[in-house]
């Protein structure tokens, strides 16, 4: 398996982006949609290029025996005009040139279909030619373009290896996710693509971890249901569309945000999704399937603002175990692969750790956190000092980070100089930068 290099920050303006995912999750149709209608660009599909490219034909040269009955008749014909046996060489070449120019050919063509060709073939025969395919495609379309690709390119190790490498060179590679059990009910009813050697939940299994380490972003596709309501599919592609505009950098104007959001937080810019509330099961895998699907709904239900991403911890007033921080790292970067607009990144977690979630974040914006929710107001920057001997969190936010984000609150006999003087630093190094962004309050 290939190692995960992470894509630079920014990537190449323009860079081609490779749609990748299960059968029926709709990278074709999706595809099509972020190609045409929001990033202006051409679109290819993998599978369609194969077909036209190929044309799954075995369009095959004459037979031996044929081309020997050829010569035989010429050897006839000299043998009886007295030709020379240059004539003779000379009048096979040139047969040889009409059968080439030609394309003469002893077989019927095939069906010009994918099923077709594996029928005859095999899979691995085919999925040799799809990886040739997607690297003449990435060779000739380095930027400008949206490729889709079938399901299974990831089975090939030079497959994933050309995908790897055209992220090295600044390209983008998206995940295109939806629910197995959602998959299953949609193929099911498809008879028109090749059927599975092997049970379709086991393929889902096996490719699961290569679509994710392969990926820069990744979009939980909305499922049948959804797609079936003509207002849930155009919410769809607008959300498609929003993430998008993250990935490439285009900053679209915000659209009014929904009754229901409006009601709650009249006035508000941004929409903030806590992943330390939701419900976790333990198991780490399926707590993050579960929070790809209700960070999902979330944006396409619910908010047209842009999102702060948030995972709080305990310490910080949230409900995120304090030791699980490689927890907490591995779902910041997840929320990077979703596009959301800002990420809260809490300044206390070891620089290697926030280093790590900062070189995948692209165009979204990093927010420095800080909380005192524990009412602890001695100098946060004293406790920054006890927890990691000489780390001040504050000069790396400053450095590292986009936006600055403290909040306290003060105990019934608190000591209001401690704090004033802590944001009034903070205010002050933060303050040097040429586009500071500050937020704070302070709570009783």
């Amino acid at each position: 398996m290939p190692d995960n290099k992470a894509p630079s920050s920014e990537g190449v303006k323009g860079s081609t982006i490779v749609v990748i995912g299960m059968r029926g999750a709709g990278k074709t149709t999706m595809g099509q949609f972020a190609a045409a209608q929001v990033l202006k660009r051409k679109f290819e599909d993998v599978d369609h290029y194969f077909e036209k490219t190929l044309k799954t034909t075995t369009t095959m040269d004459l037979s031996t025996a044929v081309l020997g009955l050829s010569i035989a008749v010429l050897g006839i014909l000299a043998a009886v005009l007295g030709l020379s046996t240059t004539v003779l060489g000379l009048s096979t070449a040139v047969l040889g040139l009409l059968i080439a120019v030609l394309g003469l050919s002893t077989t019927a063509p095939e069906p010009l279909t994918i099923q077709s060709y594996i029928e005859k073939h095999g899979w691995k025969a085919f999925r040799r030619r799809e990886t040739e395919m997607l690297i003449e495609l990435l060779r000739n379309h380095p930027t400008g373009y949206v490729i889709s690709c079938g399901g299974g390119i990831v089975e090939s190790d030079d497959s994933r290896n050309a995908l790897q490498e055209h992220r090295k060179k600044g390209g983008i590679v998206f995940h295109l996710a939806r629910g197995i059990n959602d998959i299953e009910a949609y193929l099911n009813k498809d008879i028109t693509r090749p059927a599975f050697p092997e049970p379709m939940r086991d393929v889902w299994l096996r490719r699961k971890g290569w679509y994710q380490l392969l990926s820069d972003f990744e979009f939980v596709a909305p499922d049948q249901q959804q797609l079936d309501n003509v207002e849930a599919k155009d919410r769809a592609k607008e959300d498609f569309e929003r993430v998008l505009h993250v990935v490439t950098g285009e900053r679209r104007k915000r659209p009014p945000p929904l009754p229901r959001v409006s009601e709650l937080v009249p006035g508000t810019n941004v929409a903030e999704f806590r992943v330390d509330t939701l419900a976790n099961p333990g198991d780490p895998d399926m707590f993050r399937d579960h929070v790809a699907q209700e960070f999902s709904l979330f944006r396409r239900r619910h908010s047209n603002l842009p999102i702060l991403f948030t995972i709080r911890s305990k310490s910080q007033g949230g409900q995120w175990p304090d030791e699980n921080i490689d927890g907490m790292t591995s779902l910041l970067k997840d929320g990077l692969k979703w596009g959301v607009e800002y990420l809260d990144i809490e300044i206390r977690l070891p620089l290697d750790k926030i280093r790590s979630v900062l070189a995948r974040k692209g165009n979204t914006l990093s927010v420095a956190s800080l909380g005192d929710d524990n009412r602890d107001v001695a100098s946060w920057m004293v406790q920054e000092k006890i927890m990691q001997p000489g780390w001040d969190g504050l000069k790396c936010g400053v450095k590292y980070l986009d936006i600055d984000k403290s909040r306290s609150v003060l105990p019934r006999k608190g000591n209001n100089r401690d704090v004033a003087s802590c944001m009034a630093q903070e205010e002050k190094i933060w303050i040097s930068r040429s586009d500071p962004l500050l937020t704070g309050s302070i709570a009783s």
